[in-house]
């Protein structure tokens, strides 16, 4: 488990899951970005932001673009 782990913070699970199997995959995807398992790191915080954006749409939350 301990490339499930946070990049920043050692003892925060990332890959949420593996702990929480209620939350929305796309979520945990952009999570696991920042565990210390990941291979494609992103490159900019638009990265980040179109992530996030894709995730909430696919949720029908109503925030992005």
């Amino acid at each position: 488990m301990e490339e499930d782990g946070s990049v920043f913070f050692p003892h925060r699970v990332m890959n949420l899951l593996k702990v929480f199997p209620h939350v929305p995959e796309k979520l945990d995807q952009v999570l696991c970005r920042f565990s210390r398992s990941c291979r494609t790191p992103r490159d900019s915080m638009g990265q980040i932001t179109t992530d996030l954006e894709e995730c909430a749409a696919a949720e029908g939350w109503g925030w992005g673009a």
